[in-house]
């Protein structure tokens, strides 16, 4: 444990030791693993007789600081191991869950209906060649034939520059460099097959005939993602959870 919260001498500042990478030693970026509060104790020298350098406030900022990431799962994926990418998987799922619960009874407050967390599969009532996932809130109203199909994020809040690149680029619509959906690629996709079944989704939420879709991508806090996707507007409206009786008006 105390080799791991150990900063080690370097001959060259630039250098960084095997297993880390140049972001982790780059002052301007946050949750970098060579930094003080995740290595509070510094070791002066290298000899037989090690001397390491350390202040009590320190060591317990250091470990509010990493418990806590840890916990929320809030660390990049790449400085974790499978178990504790196990771990910010389920913490996220659970974050996502709590959201979608306080969007869907913040819609019922407004006079729709409904649920949360509704596979597509028991929407359509069929199976498909690839998962669509679920649909994190299903409102509808039968009197206009309305029915919201909404994603729902409550995202980690991003500091720097190169940390909103980074989340940006989750929400492109796109393929990422490993061949996987983004986030909106997905809610897109799913969009796309509701489309072609418009019969069973009516059928599910008891509207006659096709109802009209609605594609929305709901964040709880204010995020870039709101003026990026301007170009997408045709195919998703973007917004915050303070701004939904403004948008969700029935």
């Amino acid at each position: 444990m105390l080799d791991e919260l150990t900063l080690l001498p370097r001959d060259e500042w630039r250098e960084v030791p095997p297993g880390y990478n140049d972001r982790d030693r780059q002052p301007w970026r946050f949750r970098r693993r060579l930094s003080l509060l995740r290595k509070p104790f510094l070791q002066i020298e290298e000899g037989n007789e090690t001397v390491l350098l350390f202040a009590p406030g320190q060591i317990r900022d250091s470990f509010v600081y990493m418990l806590g990431n840890f916990h929320r799962g809030e660390f990049p994926q790449e400085q974790l191991n499978p178990k504790m990418k196990s771990w910010a998987g389920k913490s996220a799922d659970r974050r996502g869950a709590a959201f979608s619960a306080e969007v869907a009874a913040k819609l019922v407050e407004m006079g729709w209906q409904a649920e949360t967390e509704v596979r597509v599969t028991k929407l359509l009532g069929r199976g498909f060649d690839m998962d669509y996932g679920d649909v994190d809130v299903l409102a509808w109203d039968a009197a206009s034939s309305r029915v919201l199909i909404i994603e729902c994020k409550d995202v980690h809040y991003r500091k720097t520059y190169g940390e909103i690149s980074e989340q940006l680029a989750d929400f492109r619509g796109e393929l990422r460099d490993d061949g996987k959906r983004d986030y909106l690629l997905k809610h897109l996709d799913r969009m796309g097959v509701l489309q072609q079944h418009l019969t069973e989704v009516g059928r599910r939420v008891g509207i006659a005939g096709q109802p009209s879709l609605e594609s929305h991508l709901v964040f709880k806090n204010p995020v870039p993602m709101q003026f990026a996707l301007k170009f997408m507007e045709e195919r998703v409206t973007v917004s915050n959870f303070d701004k939904l009786p403004t948008n969700f008006v029935r």
